[in-house]
């Protein structure tokens, strides 16, 4: 389902608003991120390439603002504390916007909208959402501290108390998922693009139960009174303002790819069951005609970081290897 984008972006020209955007002059803008967040900022396991929807945004904001991107890594653990001390001049991996964090660094405005899902074993029968996992008396819950899914772990699932037994803290994203694999807890939450990698990379082993908990918005971090706020965000106001599309369902962005030039779709990343046609209209034919013809990405890494194949299933002449086993997400 497709309609007018309200958060989600996606990487067009500019056109008319270029001219309004500040000019920073090709100065260098120093980014850092965690590449743990399939979709969002990840390692391609084929190509050992830097991909994902933020790498893409980031660089289409540099062209934009004309400034030099440089791409460095880091923890998540660290990097709120380091862009803080100016270490690095923009922060991205699916930082959640939250007050307590406004008080070390500045956030842009949000570029997208992420809801918590219910990560279970593929087997799970003994609850079926929020409410019956919190009256089952015994099941754990997988979360890294001071994380969004703990929070809402604690709040919106269990009884508020942070210090809870059923909570069982990790050093790692990945760690959760892995001890959820094995059994030594029965849920893990996370966005549900994160969840789809997991479910794609390993069929059968989990599966997602109940609605989505909670909504939170994602935005850039930067040091306390940087001057790259506003034109980051004026070009985030011109990336909406693009004739941007987003999934009805849950906001996320929406990303084109085509198995032939011939065959383009459009796929919300968080819904990779549901590929609709391009609509014949005016704003949805011009986007997907630019996409063809600057390609922001090729087709097989466009559609990569959005899940499966719909055609694949369709054609059984059609073959894809297997995506490989997501790394760990960050909050």
């Amino acid at each position: 389902r497709l309609r007018p984008g309200l958060l989600g972006l996606m990487l067009w020209p500019v056109g008319a608003f270029r001219q309004a955007l500040p000019d920073l002059a090709g100065k260098k803008v120093v980014v850092v991120t965690e590449n743990a967040c399939p979709h969002l900022q990840f390692i391609d396991a084929k190509t050992g390439k830097q991909i994902g929807w933020e790498y893409d945004a980031m660089n289409e904001i540099a062209k934009r603002l004309n400034f030099q991107v440089e791409y460095q890594n880091t923890s998540w653990d660290a990097m709120i504390q380091a862009v803080s001390d100016n270490q690095y001049n923009i922060g991205m991996t699916g930082i959640t916007i939250k007050d307590d964090r406004k008080a070390k660094v500045d956030f842009s405005d949000p570029y997208m909208r992420s809801e918590q899902f219910m990560l279970v074993r593929g087997d799970e029968k003994r609850f079926t959402d929020g409410k019956t996992f919190g009256a089952f008396k015994d099941g754990l819950v997988g979360a890294q501290a001071g994380t969004t899914p703990f929070y809402t772990a604690v709040y919106s699932v269990l009884d508020g108390n942070e210090q809870n037994p059923r909570i069982k803290l990790f050093e790692t994203f990945g760690a959760t998922v892995q001890a959820l694999k094995s059994g030594d807890v029965d849920l893990v939450l996370m966005d549900q693009t994160s969840a789809n990698g997991y479910i794609g990379a390993n069929p059968g082993a989990f599966k997602t139960v109940g609605a989505p908990i909670g909504s939170d918005q994602f935005g850039f971090i930067f040091k306390k009174g940087s001057d790259l706020v506003a034109p980051v965000n004026a070009a985030i106001a011109a990336m909406k303002a693009d004739g941007t599309l987003e999934c009805e369902e849950c906001g996320m962005p929406l990303f084109p790819y085509a198995r032939t030039e011939q065959a383009v779709r459009i796929e919300c990343a968080n819904h990779p069951g549901g590929v609709a046609l391009v609509p014949a209209d005016p704003a949805t034919t011009r986007i997907v005609a630019t996409w063809l013809s600057n390609r922001a990405a090729p087709p097989p890494a466009q559609h990569e970081r959005c899940g499966t194949d719909e055609d694949r299933d369709r054609d059984p002449n059609a073959t894809q290897e297997p995506p490989p086993t997501p790394p760990p997400r960050p909050p």
